[in-house]
């Protein structure tokens, strides 16, 4: 998987031709020169609250898998014990994964009487 890069760009070009150009190549946020500190820092902050919010996002479709104080997240393979980080190898996460998932499905499936 590969990292994503927030990307600002600062142009002195600022007509609506420009910005709509640079946001349609892949810019995050276009600001045009000049341009305030302030303004900046807001727009930096806001890059990450919804870089943070596409990281929960993904845990949430990924399936965080938590059972009995066991918690396995499969996008950061980080492994907590009772709140507790357990240092795991991926040959390790993968079964526990598959136990989680298959524990979680006969729980939630009902069996026949």
């Amino acid at each position: 998987m590969t990292r994503y890069t927030p990307i600002i760009m600062i142009s002195a070009r600022s007509s609506e031709v420009h910005r709509v150009l640079g946001l349609e190549l892949g810019a995050d946020d276009y600001l045009a020169k000049p341009f305030s500190m302030l303004e900046l820092v807001a727009r930096v902050k806001a890059l990450f609250r919804r870089q943070e919010a596409m990281g929960r996002n993904l845990q949430m479709d990924a399936g965080t898998l938590s059972f009995k104080g066991l918690v396995i997240d499969p996008i950061s393979r980080e492994v907590l014990l009772n709140q507790q980080s357990i240092e795991s190898h991926t040959s390790r996460i993968r079964p526990a994964l598959f136990l989680c998932q298959e524990s979680r499905k006969s729980i939630l499936t009902p069996q026949p009487a």
